[in-house]
Order: C-alpha cells, then structure tokens, then sequence
C-alpha cells in the first residue's frame, strides 16, 4: 500500500534456515591397544563421546579373534551401548579366562559399529586387546648336586624341586649315568639303570626319583654314578 511497489529485480521471497544448534557427538575408544593381565579376570573399554553430547545415540559392539580364542581366553560379546542425552562415556567389560596353560601373550579385537541418533563413528572404532601371559612355569633342578646311599640300602630317593614358578604342567626327562674311573658304579651291577619322565601338575613344586641299589658280596672301594635331567 501507500503507492509503493514490488521489486522485478530483487528478491520478493527470502528462506529462512533455522540452524540446529544439537550436536549429537562423535563416538570412538579412548586407545587402539590395552593390555590386560590374563589373572585380572576382566578388562574395561571406554568408548568416550566428543564433540557434542545432544539426544540419545546408539553404537554397536563385538569381540572378535585375534591370535586368542574365543570363550577360551576370554568371553566373546556382541551388544549395543546407549548414550542418554548429555552423557559421554559409557564402557564395554569383556572377561578374561585365567587358564593354567603356558602360552605366548595373545590378542582379540572389540570393533564399534552401526551408529543411531545421529552421531558419527569416529578413530579409533576398534581396540585390540593383549593378553599379558601370567603363568611362570619355574625351574627344576636337583634339590642337591651330591648324594650318598648305602650298599644295603635297597635304593635311594632323588627330589627335583620346581623353584620360581609352578604355573602349567611341566615335565622333564631323567636317566642315570655310568661313573667313570676307578670308582665308576656299572649299571646291572651296583645300581639299576633307571629312566623315565617327572610330571610335575600345575601347582607341585617337587617330585622323586627312585633308583634301586645293588647289595653284592664283593669288596669294592665307593661306587659313583650320575642321574641327569633333560628335555624339559
């Protein structure tokens, strides 16, 4: 009204945008690698939200093999983790299995995906996980270097000690060994050749050798012989 008119030239019509000032976030784990101890029984993953914390998200998650086996070293798990409004950081724990095996250090892969509510994936959306290997397995040896029995004695009991260590079942082979020189005792003829394989279960720290002695007539100075442990 008032005489004035509409321009032919410019715009009679302008669009509005109504910026949404939501921002829904970014999701992705806090490292690529952890590292657990295979006797700490779980392990905790963060996947942390960045960026904006607006409505609620969703994401996707999932264990997967590495050079570990699934419900063997640890509890596979798939599942989805819900982020509130305002929230930003929830966690995923998998289980650990403490076996009594000796193995190397192994690993499994827990990988994000399939976001809802708008947000995005981002770096890292996977973490591999490492078993740290806990089982020490020990040493074994004779609990002494020298040992003496009687003619008449029948036999004598040989301990192996396992020291530093008893995780796992371990076992070691044993022979014994002709003496030499003078004094050298002969299989057959003052003791019996004895061989065979100590199994030491998971926990045992010692175990015997038994080897039979000879008690002969004839009038000798002492005898020596060896037994030797091996293949462990």
């Amino acid at each position: 009204g008032g005489g004035a008119i509409l321009s032919t030239i410019k715009p009679t019509t302008t669009v509005v945008t109504i910026v949404d000032d939501e921002n829904p976030g970014t999701l992705a784990f806090t490292s690529s690698t952890e590292e657990v101890n295979e006797d700490d029984g779980t392990v905790t993953l963060t996947v942390f939200r960045d960026g904006g914390t607006d409505g609620i998200v969703t994401v996707a998650y999932a264990t997967s093999g590495g050079t570990a086996t699934e419900d063997q070293d640890y509890t596979g798990q798939t599942g989805t983790l819900t982020f509130a409004d305002g929230v930003d950081s929830q966690s995923i724990t998998v289980d650990i299995t403490d076996d009594i095996f000796i193995e190397s250090n192994e690993t499994f892969v827990v990988t994000l995906s399939s976001i809802t509510g708008g947000a995005q994936l981002g770096s890292p959306a996977s973490v591999t996980v490492t078993i740290v290997e806990d089982d020490v397995p020990g040493e074994l040896a004779f609990s002494a270097d020298t040992a003496s029995v009687s003619e008449d004695g029948g036999s004598i009991t040989l301990t192996v000690t396992r020291t530093n260590g008893n995780d796992g079942v371990v076992t070691v082979n044993y022979q014994t060994v002709y003496g030499t020189g003078a004094n050298g005792a002969v299989a057959g003829t003052d003791y019996e050749s004895t061989s065979g394989t100590l199994t030491f279960g998971n926990g045992v720290e010692s175990e015997t050798i038994t080897v039979p002695i000879t008690n002969n007539t004839t009038i000798n100075p002492d005898k020596v012989f060896s037994v030797e442990l091996s293949g462990v």
